[in-house]
């Protein structure tokens, strides 16, 4: 787990990279891939990147929560995977929307993800 300051201290892509990182390396690459696959294929956060491109509205933390637990497959699991399933999925909304139109600045896409990592805290073991 990232500690605190390192966490405030890192820019929103390196968060992203390091909790991957992290989560490949505790739960194995394969699981890694099954979640990646899941939030890639979600029609739920395809949902949220196509109301962000719309109305051009940053999205919240919780706006990505709660898309994650709206897919069956999150609904239990731990906090480590919540946390990676909603950094992918802030990921690719960078990707595909926030690169081309850039809705958030690099604070908020920080604000963000460090937003995710302590909301998920509490049920990570």
């Amino acid at each position: 787990m990232i500690s605190d300051e390192l966490l405030y201290a890192l820019p929103f892509h390196k968060i992203v990279e390091l909790m991957t990182d992290a989560y490949s390396t505790e739960f194995g690459e394969r699981k890694f891939h099954k979640v990646f696959e899941k939030i890639m294929n979600s029609n739920k956060f395809q949902d949220l990147i196509n109301i962000v491109r719309v109305k051009q509205i940053p999205p919240t933390a919780k706006d990505f929560a709660i898309c994650l637990f709206s897919i069956p497959y999150f609904m239990f699991c731990k906090g480590q995977t919540q946390a990676i399933g909603c950094l992918l999925a802030l990921g690719k909304l960078h990707t595909e929307i926030n690169s081309h139109f850039e809705i958030m600045n690099e604070y908020q896409l920080q604000a963000i993800a460090i937003q995710i990592v302590y909301e998920a805290k509490p049920t990570m073991r």
